[in-house]
């Protein structure tokens, strides 16, 4: 069976996913090196270089001109040899070294080699499925790099064709199965990579001699069913299904193809022509050719993928070259966002700027109605500041009046209950702290006069403490010291039970009673029979009496 894709290739295009920047692709294909240069999207030249002497100065040279430049290496060589493997399916570190190991086994002397897990086996222990390619002849690909290098060329990576091919089959609606890609190269070889379900198993490059397309048609054909019965032997291919041959061709090989590419039960072609490809992946036709080489440059540079054998050494050019990028970037958007913010500031200094001038402009106007409504009123000898200030004055100080009459009141009603009392003198003051000093009586500083001094100038009259000292003397019977002593203790406790009364301490009794002194009564050194002195401090507060 043979089909054409013609059809489904004018469906749509292909839309690339990666950026539009500059960057080119160096296509290695045994003794020479092909040079496709990617501008907006698509392939624009193309140069060649010859692996000699002079070919690889004229490389150099090139690089010098053009260095710094975002470059991907493509390898189609014959000395490239894929294996598949299994290994535990383990993860992170351990599965790298097991790759490792199973690379050094298999490929001893190159440094370019990849291992890729393509799923898992459906039985047993599960074991992941690996497939392992590796350049076997590293000498072809080392001069190339060393020039890259020494011109400090930011390479991405460095890439397997049969392994990037695999981008085109989803182009050509090869979603599943067993399918053969086959292609003619510019090295005048047959290339043909072996797909199940997408993922690689085995690819090859055979030769093909220079014959007119009837011979070249029929040693591809020849080549295929070759390929077919190998796979059957490595049971890759199931007996009964038909292996999907895809074939890019161009020109009069396809023309020779569409005569001669006649299916089987076993095998069934698909022709794609590169040009209704090139239409579908968006690549320039004057790239067109009847060979694939400039298909698979496109593929590569509209979307990289991992790099698959470049070596940490050979690409730290690029690293350094998306490290600067993204610096770049990151200036470009602070500045953006200075500016922005800049402007944003400017703004809103412009808008304040404004309403301070309408602020300034209504200030004016209230302050012409101020005048005109004060030039109705009659003279004042006294500014309004001035009054304002005086009444805020007397309000301070008649929030700060303190009157002792309900203090009084209290020690009249305690002397009442005791009339062996006789009151000489009182002192007076108020103070915010209870534990003020009283005057000469107790042995303490003056008390400073109520209203100054102390903190209560500005004081509420209500958060103040009254403070008197009682001086008086007992009036009983001579000698009589025990109810002399009893009448002042009355006295003290009918005090204590007045509103408002925070504390009564006596600070001289008739009689000393210290255990520091000797206790005697000496009736003939008081200012008359019957009469013993006393002096009690008390502390008042207003708020408690009114509570």
């Amino acid at each position: 069976m043979t089909s054409s894709l013609r059809s489904r290739f004018s469906s749509s295009r292909f839309s690339s996913r990666f950026s539009r920047g500059p960057r080119r692709c160096f296509y290695l294909s045994g003794s020479r090196l092909t040079v496709y240069q990617w501008r907006r999207g698509t392939l624009t030249d193309a140069l060649l270089f010859q692996r000699s002497d002079e070919g690889l100065a004229d490389f150099a040279t090139y690089l010098e001109e053009q260095a710094d430049v975002p470059s991907y290496m493509l390898l189609d060589l014959v000395e490239e040899e894929y294996r598949r493997d299994t290994i535990p399916h383990v993860f992170g570190g351990d599965r790298r070294n097991v790759i490792k190991y199973r690379v050094e086994r298999a490929f001893r002397e190159t440094p370019y080699w990849h291992g890729h897990i393509q799923g898992r086996e459906p039985e047993g222990r599960r074991d992941d499925r690996l497939l392992i390619s590796a350049v076997t002849n590293p000498g072809l690909v080392k001069p190339w790099v060393e020039r890259i290098q020494e011109h400090k060329v930011p390479l991405a990576g460095i890439y397997s064709l049969p392994l990037v091919s695999a981008a085109v089959l989803p182009v050509m609606e090869a979603s599943r199965g067993e399918v053969l890609l086959v292609s003619l190269q510019s090295t005048g070889n047959l290339r043909q990579s072996f797909f199940v379900d997408r993922d690689l198993k085995l690819s090859r490059l055979a030769h093909m001699p220079l014959l007119a397309p009837e011979g070249v048609v029929e040693t591809t054909l020849d080549e295929v069913e070759k390929l077919r019965r190998y796979l059957n032997s490595l049971r890759l291919l199931r007996r009964d299904a038909a292996l999907q041959v895809y074939v890019l061709a161009h020109g009069p090989v396809m023309e020779e193809l569409r005569r001669q590419a006649v299916g089987s039960p076993t095998t069934a072609y698909h022709l794609a022509d590169l040009a209704d490809l090139a239409d579908r992946i968006g690549m320039s036709p004057a790239f067109v050719t009847p060979y694939a080489d400039a298909v698979f440059a496109h593929l590569l540079l509209s979307a990289p993928p991992a790099n698959h054998y470049a070596l940490p050494a050979e690409t730290r050019y690029h690293t350094l070259y998306r490290a600067r990028g993204a610096l770049r970037a990151g200036s470009v958007a602070l500045l953006v966002g200075g500016l922005v913010g800049g402007g944003f500031g400017v703004t809103e200094g412009l808008v304040l700027e404004r309403r301070a001038q309408a602020a300034g402009q209504q200030a004016d106007y209230y302050r012409m109605r101020y005048e005109e409504a004060r030039g109705g009123l009659p003279p004042s000898p006294v500014e309004a500041a001035d009054l304002k200030a005086a009444v805020e004055t007397a309000d301070a100080l008649d929030r700060a009046r303190a009157l002792p009459l309900p203090l009084l009141s209290a020690v009249s009603q305690a002397l009442d209950a005791n009339p062996d009392l006789q009151v000489e003198n009182l002192e007076w003051r108020v103070d915010p702290s209870p534990e003020a000093a009283m005057g000469s009586g107790t042995g303490g500083r003056a008390a400073p006069p109520p209203g100054r001094g102390g903190g209560v100038g500005a004081a509420p009259a209500q958060g103040l403490y009254h403070l008197v000292l009682v001086n008086g003397r007992v009036t009983v019977p001579e000698g009589d010291f025990r109810r002399a002593l009893e009448t002042v203790s009355a006295f003290a406790e009918s005090l204590r039970t007045q509103p408002g009364v925070r504390e009564v301490k006596v600070l001289t009794q008739p009689l000393n009673v210290s255990s520091t002194e000797s206790l005697r009564g000496d009736l003939q050194t008081r200012q008359g029979s019957g009469k013993q002195d006393f002096s009690v401090r008390v502390v008042f507060r207003k708020d408690d009496a009114a509570a």
